[in-house]
């Protein structure tokens, strides 16, 4: 998934609550996959009344997509809830992973368990939320970032209506942590700043 590139943008699309979540994954300024929820998870009832309230509080099936619109993985999340964990399935629907989020007032901790129980990343964040470290959990070093920033635009118009995003910044890193590095931005965006 995406393994040449070692900086992701990640940037939600959608300006309306109830409209399906759209985010757009760039590298390099271009366009190189999206992460979109599913037309069933969009238009369950429930998640539609949710929806004009809280929009973290929803179950939801957000599929990776490359640029040519093949599925790459599932990112889910299958209770109801303010702060319930977050799946990271493969392109045929099995298990890879979880991101488990404890969110206290200081800090913002997200955690990465593979199918085996065994912790593998872990990001922290600080007291803004707008930044993250993120550590291996085997050896504790430091092996991506995510930072909130927005992009500069040719507009005020542009300025104004495009949503903050999120800079992934990492090492060498393989297809199932890339992953959960995206599903960390959105847990965070979901959890933290949606509104």
């Amino acid at each position: 998934m995406f393994l040449h590139y070692s900086t992701f943008f990640l940037q939600k699309t959608t300006l309306y609550k109830l409209q399906r979540k759209i985010y757009t994954i760039s590298a390099n300024n271009q366009l190189i996959g999206k992460i979109e929820e599913t037309p069933a998870s969009h238009k369950k009832i429930t998640n539609q009344l949710v929806k004009l309230f809280a929009y973290q509080f929803i179950s939801f099936d957000l599929q990776v997509l490359d640029s040519n619109g093949h599925i790459l993985g599932w990112i889910t999340k299958k209770q109801k809830g303010i702060t319930t964990d977050f799946h990271l399935l493969s392109n045929e629907g099995e298990l890879l992973a979880t991101v488990q989020p404890k969110l206290k007032l200081s800090t913002a901790t997200m955690t990465v368990i593979d199918k085996e129980n065994k912790q593998l990343i872990q990001a922290k964040g600080d007291f803004g939320a707008i930044h993250y470290t993120v550590k291996a959990c085997k050896n504790n070093t430091t092996i991506a970032s995510i930072q909130k920033r927005s992009l500069v635009y040719d507009s005020i118009q542009d300025s104004i209506h495009q949503h903050d995003g999120y800079y992934l910044t990492m090492e060498k890193t393989d297809a199932l942590t890339k992953l959960a590095l995206l599903a960390i931005g959105i847990m965070i965006d979901v959890y933290i700043y949606h509104v």
